[in-house]
């Protein structure tokens, strides 16, 4: 297959195309720069089926994509917001392979990028920095933290809900790697009470699967507090 036959597969429409021209990219890493060639296109379409063929190749192959980092690494900078929207998740996905510590590199972006005014930067940036947490502890501290502030940033209140929202999703996906677990339940008991339904049922959720029960059984709580009170009279 020749790089004129994967743009012939970029500009079919849907998703149809992206996922045949992944498959075949992955299974011939020769026809990779034809992918790349036409992220620069003039052509939006063309364009944004590039990207998307190469986060579909992120998400099943990201090792494919190792020696680019630093092309997307630079996307994060593009003012074409779909180019941005999937190098944020590239690069998330290319966490899982990184041997050489670049996602040092792209980390400041990304956590810059939690506190955008545009709604759907941060819910793309939660939804994929979590990742990055989860495969490089030395970042999760610093990535945690700024998740549970990622939601204050002045705007609108149902824009706040919503990645509030998908933040208690993202500590769902790598809990047992979070050091500051008692400041993340915090997080998602403050929205149990959210007036948009879906972050109330992530929340109840989120606190059913990882509040640990109390070790000590409720009767056997009261037993113990009579006895300390028959002391204290």
């Amino acid at each position: 297959m020749s790089d004129t036959e994967i743009i012939k597969f970029l500009k079919l429409k849907g998703n149809h195309g992206a996922e045949k021209a992944a498959e075949q990219v992955i299974a011939n890493n020769s026809l990779l720069p034809g992918i790349f060639q036409a992220v620069d296109s003039k052509t939006k379409g063309l364009k944004n089926a590039s990207i998307k063929t190469l986060k579909i190749i992120s998400e099943k192959n990201p090792m494919v994509l190792y020696d680019k980092f630093d092309f997307f690494l630079n996307l994060l900078d593009s003012t074409d917001k779909i180019l941005k929207w999937n190098a944020t998740f590239i690069i998330g996905n290319i966490a899982e392979v990184d041997k050489e510590e670049k996602m040092d590199e792209a980390i400041g972006k990304l956590i810059y990028q939690l506190y955008d005014d545009v709604m759907i930067t941060v819910a793309n940036t939660v939804g994929s920095i979590w990742r990055i947490a989860k495969f490089k502890p030395q970042l999760e501290q610093r990535i945690t933290s700024n998740l549970l502030k990622a939601d204050l940033t002045e705007r609108n209140e149902e824009c706040q809900r919503i990645i509030a929202g998908k933040t208690i999703l993202a500590f769902g996906n790598y809990f047992d790697k979070i050091s500051d677990k008692s400041g993340v339940m915090e997080y998602a008991k403050r929205h149990l009470n959210s007036k948009r339904n879906a972050t109330k049922s992530k929340a109840d959720e989120f606190i059913r699967k990882y509040e640990k029960p109390s070790s000590i059984p409720i009767h056997a709580k009261k037993l113990k507090t009579a006895h300390n009170n028959r002391y204290k009279k």
